[in-house]
């Protein structure tokens, strides 16, 4: 696996493990070293877990898109390609 690949791969598993419990853990530790209020904790967490979603579906086309390029350069058919051609074959193997 290529290192590039396999960068994308751990920074989508990374993304993906920053859970709501993991993000509270990150805004009560913010609050307890004063650098964050109590009363905009709410308010903090919703930032971070909107910014980890927002961040996650960039990543997830990112990856798509490096994997399609892939494909692409190692002349690999995509799944939709595939369909296609099965579906050609079908249709000649009826015809006869």
């Amino acid at each position: 696996m290529s290192d590039l690949l396999k960068k994308i791969l751990y920074a989508g598993i990374g993304a993906a493990a920053v859970t709501k419990e993991k993000a509270e853990e990150i805004v009560e530790e913010l609050v307890k070293k004063g650098e964050i209020k109590k009363d905009e904790s709410k308010e903090a967490l919703a930032d971070v877990l909107k910014s980890v979603e927002k961040h996650k579906g960039e990543l997830e086309k990112f990856v798509k898109d490096e994997i399609s390029k892939g494909l692409k350069k190692l002349d690999i058919p995509t799944r939709e390609e595939f369909d296609e051609l099965k579906k050609k074959v079908e249709a000649h193997q009826h015809k006869k």
